[in-house]
């Protein structure tokens, strides 16, 4: 479907939409009404503002794409930079103010990201930052390790 912001696959078994945009290489977000054709051998046509584009829904991928991996990109104690590397990370009691940066590796619509965080034995669940990519967490508790 020609849409005023993409095209749009949808699928009548379950009603789902995948939309499809610019960033997907499309040659605008606006699709004129009725400039749509399906031609002979199967391939669609659909005309907007700025040109048509011909596609061929059996080459269109069906995958659900893999959730990126996601890396810690700094680490702060008391806002001063500290290196993790592949190290495990002892603090003192004192060190209870922590901020993390962190990011999907995709570079593929990568400003569709949502992210999401969760500091095990101090939030109860899953804190969901929408495109946000930092948290700080303050006045932590101090937890003995070494008794564990």
């Amino acid at each position: 479907m020609g849409t005023n912001h993409g095209l749009c696959r949808f699928n009548p078994s379950d009603y789902s939409c995948k939309n499809f945009t610019v960033k997907d290489g499309i040659q605008n977000y606006e699709y004129n009404t009725g400039a749509a054709l399906k031609l002979k051998d199967g391939t669609l046509l659909f005309g907007g503002v700025s040109g048509f584009n011909i596609i061929d829904p059996n080459k269109i991928e069906n995958k659900k794409s893999t959730p990126p991996v996601v890396v810690i990109t700094s680490f702060k104690i008391f806002g001063k930079e500290t290196p993790i590397g592949n190290n495990n990370i002892i603090l003192s009691y004192k060190e209870n103010n922590l901020a993390f940066e962190f990011a999907a590796l995709s570079y593929y619509r990568n400003q569709e990201n949502h992210y999401a965080y969760m500091l095990e034995g101090f939030d109860q669940d899953w804190f969901f930052s929408d495109t946000r990519r930092y948290v700080t967490y303050s006045k932590l508790e101090p937890v003995n390790i070494l008794s564990k």
